[in-house]
């Protein structure tokens, strides 16, 4: 598992990602979009391998980059598939350039692009279908507000370990400054011809500044490893926050519709 993939969502779970989707709609949905828009589609060979399509808007037209799945690992080409799942991948090219991948797209993965058909409520009379369109809404809310509550948790928590980090930086460096400070007046010392035992203090002195310096340093990877994570889950909670309205849009204006039947089930709502 790359660095960071734990707090990626399953594929299904991110609004960009369209499953079966044909290149009519994608065109039809994507046509006045700005650059780095994209979305996920099931490649023609999807059954076969379990590859896929990004549709990436660049210069005002669709670009097509297959993604490949290899070995359990996924990239887009055969012979470098390198991230554990298509949302490793994708949080990946959020953050950095294409042009890795291919030097004239010096683009970043901007906006993911949600289907939004599938939240649509579907126009019917037959209040069972209603019901049963209520239930997988109702079903899909509560799993995603889960994982956007999970994901806030784990946010809130890496907030909290970077400022305790930020902390414990600042206070090594002044320790750090305080013993460079001593190390300048035992060399003033020494320049007087107080050898020994300045010459002792010095040197440790150095060996403690060194081990400061140390853990300074450490100190710094980690703060830049968990702002990273936080990044991420910054940009998950932002895909998942606009189904989360979508959702709950979506089930007022089914029970709104079964209530106009007379239709009322307190395990969903009071009349």
């Amino acid at each position: 598992m790359s660095a960071g993939d734990e707090w990626l969502l399953p594929l299904d779970q991110y609004a960009w990602y369209w499953g079966e989707a044909s290149r009519e709609e994608v065109h039809e949905a994507t046509s006045d979009l700005d650059d780095g828009s994209f979305l996920v589609r099931n490649a023609t060979s999807h059954h076969t391998h379990g590859d896929y399509t990004l549709v990436l808007r660049k210069g005002g037209s669709n670009l097509l980059i297959k993604i490949y799945h290899r070995h359990g690992l996924y990239g887009f080409c055969t012979d470098s598939c390198s991230f554990d799942s298509v949302p490793a991948l994708i949080s990946y090219y959020q953050h950095n350039s294409l042009e890795e991948y291919n030097p004239q797209l010096n683009i970043r993965l901007h906006r993911g692009i949600a289907r939004h058909s599938q939240y649509e409520v579907v126009r019917t009379s037959d209040p069972h279908s209603l019901i049963v369109q209520l239930e997988r809404n109702h079903g899909e809310l509560l799993s995603l507000t889960r994982d956007c509550e999970h994901l806030q948790e784990k946010q809130f928590k890496l907030s909290h370990d970077i400022k305790m980090l930020l902390q414990a930086q600042e206070s090594f460096k002044e320790l750090s400054k305080i013993f460079e400070e001593q190390i300048d007046q035992y060399s003033l010392q020494k320049s007087n011809g107080e050898t020994a035992e300045v010459q002792t203090n010095s040197e440790a002195l150095r060996e403690r500044l060194k081990s400061i310096n140390a853990n300074m340093g450490i100190l710094g990877n980690t703060i830049q490893e968990k702002s990273g994570f936080n990044s991420k889950l910054a940009v998950d909670l932002n895909t998942i926050r606009p189904n989360l309205k979508k959702l709950t849009k979506r089930q007022e204006h089914i029970i709104s519709a079964l209530l106009i039947m007379g239709i009322c089930n307190t395990s969903w709502m009071t009349c």
